[in-house]
């Protein structure tokens, strides 16, 4: 996500990074949405990562994590202290993850 959004600024093409940064927020406030609708705790949301407090055995599905070539990290724990870890092993693992605390 970064790097579209940088390669757009600085190609000067600022109407199409305010377009693209608006399709982030839909996205993420699609993908927050439904986590609370799941009966979530959303502790954060923003950028391109999303903590979540949540059972261990929650799922989230990978279609909801990668829409519109957009793709996002999620943490998920009981405690936001373990839903934090995790949110930062997924974004250390790679594009599109969702990393559970607990879980190996």
């Amino acid at each position: 996500m970064g790097k579209q959004l940088e390669k757009l600024i600085f190609s000067d093409c600022l109407e199409q990074a305010a377009s693209y940064s608006a399709l982030i927020a839909r996205e993420l406030q699609q993908i927050r949405e439904h986590l609370i609708a799941s009966g979530c705790e959303v502790v954060f949301c923003g950028g391109d990562s999303i903590l979540v407090k949540a059972s261990s055995d929650f799922i989230v599905s990978p279609e909801l994590l990668s829409k519109n070539g957009i793709t996002w990290s999620v943490g998920v724990g009981e405690k936001p202290s373990d839903a934090a870890l995790t949110l930062k092993k997924a974004k250390a693992l790679g594009r599109n993850r969702v990393e559970i605390f607990g879980v190996e």
